[in-house]
């Protein structure tokens, strides 16, 4: 008979239900027999016909961090007959009590030196003269709710087969701005208005509120913090909650005053850390032009740099009436962090006609002033490098431009949308089983040379080797794909689950040619399948053509989704998901990167239609993303 131990241990990070079921149960009146017992943790016994034993643990474990728990799981034998435990495994997918699910990715066995590949069968001695113990280790690098289950089969005659089921229980905080962003309406130099935000918690534990500094000086708005530095801030649902306070008070020098400011909120939540708050009055503004010698090109042209250095320098003018403000680290190169071909410099022009140089963000520019960004290139290979300048900045919110910039040799050059080509975004379908769901996945050519897509295909998790159950590439090529210089190619992906699995998971994968011709590998886009998902999906607001009116070419856009609304986990203040569909010929403007704030400013460089695509995703649970939304803007020369 199989006997069960079981532990609570307070700072362990698991949920463990533990179900024990009988394979072949046979009963001996007499003679000698095994009987093992388990024990998981350090509490007392439980009764083993019970069908389910639930363990609760709390946690404080964050996703990311690199913290794990670990519980002790011994085995003995309390039979008058020597036992022997035939194998232990990890089940790729759960049992039925657990919608068969698959294995939670972040739960592991440690054996402890013991081999499993040759170790096995593990004999134990009768009597409970001796023990054995192995270890179930939970280490979350992200969000899985799913459950792990292990499997026991022994030589018991009673219960040769056991099951154990763990569900990891992962501290998720929430932080979230209650309003994300505000503007002021009704101040006066004599009358001064103020506006309350809340610091509220939409996860599953507490996180601390640790500073909030303002990313400017400012002698019209006021900062007024209600909390002390550190407070911690709990879960909705724990009694006594409330979230952490302060207010912002705006007092204008001139009744037509056009002011803005940033605050950037500090908490312990390492999905949401700073949370930045952009507030601005009714006349607030914001205008620029960029210039620079190559731009005709639609690029800073290094192209025929084969030794020594080369700089171009792009102006940027503020034609206001907001401040415009280069933001603390705001300048880098995508395809070269460390520096190793391209540098920049940072000058403002003065009035006798020099220039202050190496300066360092943050850099604040009045209307009507300029300053210069000085882009040197020193090849530090043959090849050479194509990258982009990538330029974030602060004028009535928290918005970014880039510019690319090509060096050596004519090259190819493979990006992506959502997401990124070094960072795919996630691509997430949700809805009602048997209903066909759809995405869109861009490719860009953010080269100087034709780019070519040879491959194109998928497979669900754990069958690599097969065709996709559930995703299917609608316009699949047959052939190499050609993406000239600028251009970018769609691939429309459609989902269909018929199944009863809740979750599914599959992963894209795509072969191009490398600037000599050679097929190498793209980085794989990990696919996510929903079914009948029990919250419900943010809805997308990128606006109407309407709301873009006007647009000319080399005239920054600023694109936005403030009015998108939250679903049932609430709406993630850096969830905003921006992608560029359709472009004039000729155009070589990207837009995409990593989830980011509600505005996104491209700079058109083509005059014709420019579609653009947005998603936005929530903060807790499932992190659900809403359906595509798209926005068709027509730009003047």
């Amino acid at each position: 008979m199989l006997s069960f131990f079981s532990g609570i241990n307070q700072s362990s990070l698991f949920v463990i239900m533990l179900l024990i079921l009988s394979v072949g149960c046979q009963k001996y009146s007499k003679g000698k027999s095994a009987d093992l017992e388990i024990q998981g943790g350090d509490a007392g016994i439980v009764d083993a016909k019970d069908d389910t034993v639930d363990l609760n643990f709390s946690s404080s474990l964050i996703p990311g961090t690199g913290a794990k728990d670990v519980v002790d799981v011994v085995f003995r034998n309390v039979g008058n007959a020597d036992l022997e435990i035939l194998s232990i495994e990890l089940l790729d997918f759960n049992l039925e009590s657990e919608g068969s699910s698959a294995k939670n990715q972040y739960v592991r066995i440690e054996w402890l030196g013991f081999e499993p590949l040759i170790g096995f069968p593990r004999s134990i001695k009768s009597a409970n003269a001796e023990s054995w113990k192995i270890q179930i280790v939970y280490q979350p690098e992200g969000i899985d709710n799913n459950a792990a289950t292990l499997k026991i089969v022994s030589d018991d005659p009673d219960r040769p087969v056991s099951y154990v089921t763990l569900k990891p229980y992962a501290c998720i905080p929430g932080a979230w701005l209650n309003p994300p962003s505000d503007t002021f309406y009704n101040a006066t130099p004599t009358n001064p208005e103020t506006k309350t935000f809340k610091i509220e918690n939409q996860g599953t534990c507490e996180f601390t509120v640790d500073k909030i500094e303002a990313m400017s000086t400012s002698s019209v708005f006021t900062l007024h913090q209600d909390f002390i530095n550190g407070q911690k801030v709990d879960t909705t649902d724990a009694p006594g909650y409330a979230p952490a306070k302060f207010r912002v008070t705006y007092q204008p020098n001139s009744n037509s005053a056009a002011d803005t400011m940033t605050y950037a909120i500090y908490t312990s939540d390492p999905n949401n850390n700073p949370i930045y708050l952009s507030v601005g009055t009714k006349v607030e503004g914001c205008g620029y032009e960029l210039s620079y010698s190559t731009q005709s090109q639609g690029f800073l042209d290094f192209t025929l740099v084969e030794n020594g250095t080369k700089t171009l320098t792009v102006n940027v003018l503020n034609n206001g009436p907001s401040t415009f403000s280069i933001v603390t680290g705001g300048i880098n190169f995508s395809q070269d962090p460390d520096g190793t071909h391209y540098s920049w410099d940072l000058c403002l022009p003065q009035a006798d006609g020099s220039e202050m140089c190496d300066l360092k963000p943050p850099v604040a520019l009045a209307e009507g002033k300029s300053l210069d960004i000085k882009v040197t290139y020193k090849p530090a290979t043959v090849d050479g490098l194509n990258t982009n300048l990538e330029v974030d900045y602060s004028c009535g919110g928290k918005h970014s431009f880039l510019i690319p910039a090509y060096g050596g040799d004519p090259k190819p050059c493979f990006d992506l949308a959502p997401g990124s080509g070094d960072s795919p975004n996630p691509i997430q379908f949700s809805g009602p089983k048997g209903e066909e769901r759809l995405r869109n996945l861009v490719i860009y050519n953010c080269g100087n040379k034709d780019l070519t897509l040879t491959k194109v295909e998928i497979h669900d998790d754990f069958y690599p080797n097969d065709p996709s159950e559930y995703w299917t590439v609608i316009n699949a090529p047959t052939g190499d794909v050609v993406i000239p210089v600028g251009g970018l190619h769609v691939l429309e992906l459609l989902m269909k689950v018929t199944d009863n699995n809740s979750k599914v998971g599959g992963t894209l994968f795509m072969k191009h040619l490398d600037k000599n011709g050679v097929e190498i590998d793209a980085v794989g886009i990990d696919l996510q399948g929903i079914i009948d998902p029990l919250g419900t999906k943010p809805i997308a607001d990128c606006g109407s053509a309407a709301d873009y009116v006007g647009a000319k070419v080399g005239v920054p856009l600023l694109l936005s989704a403030a009015n998108s609304q939250p679903g049932s986990e609430g709406l993630y203040e850096k969830g905003y998901l921006w992608y560029l569909l359709q472009k004039p010929a000729g155009s070589n403007v990207i837009l995409n990167g990593a989830p980011s704030t509600p505005g996104r400013t491209v700079i058109p460089d083509t005059a014709g239609k420019y579609k653009f695509g947005l998603q936005v995703h929530g903060m807790s649970g499932d992190f659900l993303y809403s359906d595509e939304v798209t926005v068709e803007v027509d730009v003047a020369p």
